[in-house]
């Protein structure tokens, strides 16, 4: 045994299988170096430091017990006002931060759904009737340039399985959201933050929502991984239901569109849940604006 080890492990695959060995490709990625769980520790520290730019006093607290509070603090919008209380719960999607996409059957988030895109002429044979439809012509299907409709995924198996489309943000983490609001005193505000578009049925479960809830899409800027600390995160997407509209009188969220100027234009739209985070770099910044005044950011640490 000790003469077939000395020259070594690749000589000795050699001289017993006959066949010249092959080392594998190495996949080697920067971001491979930060494992999933400390990207995720980073991503709640930058949306804690990133709320702040919004006026909200908020401090990371995500820990092990944290009963799924990852960050919580106050918002203040008006000098005298009484602060309103706020805690949250941030999710990261590790694949739409690198720019990855996942196999079908491999999630890296239980609370996700998929948005499937199908030829026109076979939309009218699945659309539901309480379906919310949206045309998107720019995107090819297969070799076919006809235009094409978004739909959300069905809960049943899908008829079209090769149709599968980006993941998005679906309505189990809302539901989460609101178990945890539902140990907190009335009026306070739960933020669910993530970099990954929030589905329509998670949008329809917050809109239903008795309790106050914000969606905030927060999304790292290009190059910032595989770190996000210090990271100030980019925010393409800022909307809250209707019960938290009383808690947030005179509070807008407008996209502010860049110029070649270098100057920037907002227009007041109804708040909405963002573009996709693989699109943040061309993507318009969300600011909040309270009765026409642009929020100044919270006190320092």
């Amino acid at each position: 045994m000790s003469t077939l080890i000395k020259p070594g492990l690749w000589q000795f695959l050699r001289t017993t299988s006959g066949v010249p060995c092959r080392r594998l490709q190495s996949t080697y990625s920067p971001a491979m170096t930060v494992s999933a769980s400390t990207m995720g520790f980073q991503y709640e520290r930058a949306v804690a430091l990133t709320l702040r730019d919004f006026g909200m006093d908020t401090m990371h607290s995500g820990r092990v017990g944290d009963r799924g509070i990852d960050f919580r603090g106050t918002w203040q919008l008006t000098s005298g006002a009484k602060p309103v209380g706020l805690v949250g719960q941030c999710k990261f999607a590790v694949a739409d931060a690198l720019g990855a996409v996942a196999a079908d059957g491999v999630e890296d988030d239980e609370d996700l759904e998929y948005e499937h895109t199908i030829p026109a002429d076979q939309f009218v044979q699945t659309m539901a009737p309480s379906s919310t439809t949206a045309v998107d012509p720019a995107v090819p299907v297969g070799d076919s340039a006809a235009p094409s409709a978004t739909i959300a995924a069905p809960t049943g198996p899908s008829q079209y399985p090769a149709a599968r489309g980006r993941a998005v943000f679906g309505p189990a983490g809302i539901r989460d959201m609101e178990g945890v609001l539902s140990h907190h005193p009335p009026g306070t505000l739960g933020l669910l933050v993530s970099n990954r578009r929030f589905g329509m049925a998670a949008v329809r479960q917050a809109m239903g929502s008795n309790l106050p809830l914000l969606l905030v899409n927060l999304a790292p800027p290009a190059g910032a991984l595989p770190s996000l600390l210090g990271t100030k995160l980019q925010c393409t997407g800022f909307q809250w239901n209707y019960t938290a509209e009383a808690l947030l009188p005179g509070l807008v969220a407008v996209p502010r569109y860049p110029t070649t100027a270098g100057q920037t234009l907002a227009f007041p739209v109804h708040p909405n849940t963002g573009p996709s985070p693989a699109a943040v770099s061309s993507a318009p910044e969300i600011i909040l604006l309270l009765h026409g005044r642009k929020i100044q950011p919270a006190p320092a640490f």
